[in-house]
């Protein structure tokens, strides 16, 4: 008979219980495929992929309370969850299925064609682009179908090669964006892994980079945690983190040039050169993968006044030599493409021509009225698909209350802290709000030159996930110690009912998916 001390000793043990509960997960999912295998009616199989599912779930789910229970860093508790929970989204997310997925699959596979020092990095096995039972911007069941059937390993068959070749519309003009995607396609095609093997190792390791960095800035910073957790694991950002998608490699460098500039300008006393050097890095990547981001590099000028205290005037030296790098590397990559917007317009993706910087330039009053009534009357689709309401190639629409339910949980975020703990002054929240509204009008701007007819009354094509880079310093702007709440019981519902809607909405993706097929 166990002693009951013995008992309480090994229940507070945190590797025996992280342990078995890994190994029980390990063993209930190995069974379930081994069935799943073996069987061959398609709907029992679908279920028992959907069962998976649910004891992945509910397994991560029970892990993440046990994290909380014994304390665990939020850093590591994000880095457990939003590797699971992504994985989720990797598997019930069909592939070609998220926006343009196609196209960021392709420009991934040529740029690991240059890693493997390939003589024509253009060419491929037609294997790795047979889209059969696929479908883009659709979440298909035979897609599942599919994968029960191939699995990750390529057949022994010889496949005949094709040529890549990129449409006019798309370019490598930053090949970086593609990098992690690259990293997991160049593994998987030296292994001689399959399609499927191919494009889910692609997958993971664009789902790792953004979650080491989200992970990253956790750490980094003491009292505004809590909020990047919960903008790092919002269903837009998972679904998108867990695809081919090049908005991955922004949300993940602006989250972690945010985290690193506030813990600057209110946490750290000195100048580090570490902090320099992870600003620079990340503002020399972030500027240039899409411009309209470039306002949130200014958020050293902040730090900048803060490391005056410490080495003076050197403080806007160092802040103005992050600005200009990134300046710099803007005009190297984007600069083709501002004199190609520039000159005259191709016919567009509705034949006729976008609006031009000569209109805009003619036109100020009529670009402001324009741009101020796609706000008015877009601003719900905005605010829906800022939070995750449309994922799949915007065709699998979330009941609308999951979304209010995420961003009540969100905004309760901001109201865990110390009334004690540091506040963003007036000027600071002025400063936010300026950046903030800046890339919501260069958003616009782009898109309006880059996509809407000049016939529409309207911006065409923004989507709320192009504002999830500036998301944590709107939530920012919300910070006071008025409203805040020290108690741990409360920071840890909040995260636990966060988990429960997330759980919610991958079952959603799943019963939506497979319910297509019966």
């Amino acid at each position: 008979m166990i002693n009951k001390d013995k008992l309480l000793e090994i229940i507070k043990n945190k590797k025996i219980i992280n342990i078995t509960i890994a190994a029980l997960i390990a063993i209930g999912i190995i069974i379930s495929l081994v069935i799943l295998h073996k069987t061959e009616n398609n709907l029992i199989r679908l279920e028992i992929f959907r069962f998976c599912f649910i004891m992945l779930l509910i397994s991560a789910f029970g892990i993440c309370c046990i994290l909380l229970w014994q304390k665990a860093k939020l850093e590591n508790i994000y880095l457990f969850t939003a590797i699971t929970l992504g994985i989720t989204y990797m598997f019930s997310i069909t592939p070609l299925s998220v926006g343009d997925e196609a196209h960021h699959y392709q420009s991934a596979y040529i740029v690991s064609g240059y890693m493997l020092f390939k003589e024509d990095p253009y060419s491929a096995e037609a294997s790795h682009f047979d889209y059969n039972e696929l479908a883009g911007h659709y979440n298909v069941p035979g897609a599942y179908i599919r994968f029960f059937d191939e699995g990750i390993v390529s057949s022994d068959a010889e496949s005949e090669k094709i040529d890549l070749v990129m449409p006019e519309t798309y370019t490598l003009d930053y090949p970086l964006f593609y990098l992690p995607q690259a990293m997991g396609i160049t593994i998987a095609r030296l292994l001689g892994l399959g399609f499927f093997g191919i494009f889910y190792l692609g997958r993971l390791f664009n789902l790792l980079f953004y979650v080491f960095c989200v992970s990253f800035s956790i750490k980094r910073l003491a009292a505004f945690r809590l909020p990047v957790f919960l903008t790092g694991l919002l269903p837009m950002s998972l679904h998108q983190a867990a695809s081919m998608s090049n908005d991955t490699f922004i949300f993940g460098v602006s989250i972690l040039f945010i985290a690193y500039a506030i813990s600057c300008i209110y946490e750290k006393e000195t100048f580090l050169r570490s902090d320099y050097i992870v600003l620079l890095t990340a503002g020399v990547l972030l500027s240039p993968a899409k411009v309209v981001y470039f306002p949130i590099v200014f958020l050293v000028f902040l730090a900048a006044w803060k490391w005056k205290d410490t080495i003076g005037y050197k403080a806007w030296i160092l802040a103005a030599s992050i600005t200009a790098a990134s300046t710099l590397v803007i005009l190297i990559f984007m600069g083709s493409n501002a004199a190609a917007m520039a000159g005259e317009q191709d016919l567009n993706w509705e034949g006729g021509r976008n609006y031009t910087l000569s209109f805009i330039l003619e036109n100020p009053v009529e670009t402001i009225k324009i741009f101020l009534r796609s706000l008015y009357h877009m601003r719900e689709w905005y605010f829906y698909s800022l939070f995750g309401q449309f994922l799949s190639g915007l065709t699998l629409i979330l009941p609308r209350w999951y979304i209010r339910v995420i961003v009540a949980i969100l905004v309760a975020g901001i109201v865990y802290g110390k009334k004690e703990d540091w506040q963003p002054s007036w000027l600071h929240r002025g400063t936010y709000f300026t950046i903030c509204a800046a890339v919501v009008v260069l958003n616009l701007t782009a898109m309006f030159l880059g996509w809407t007819s000049d016939w529409h009354p309207v911006v065409l094509g923004i989507q709320g996930r192009y504002f999830i880079p500036v998301l944590p310093l709107a939530l920012l702007m919300l910070k006071n110690k008025f409203t805040q709440i020290d108690k741990l019981f409360y920071h840890n519902t909040v995260i636990i009912v966060y988990l429960i809607m997330q759980c919610a909405v991958i079952m959603y993706i799943l019963d939506f998916t497979i319910g297509a097929y019966v």
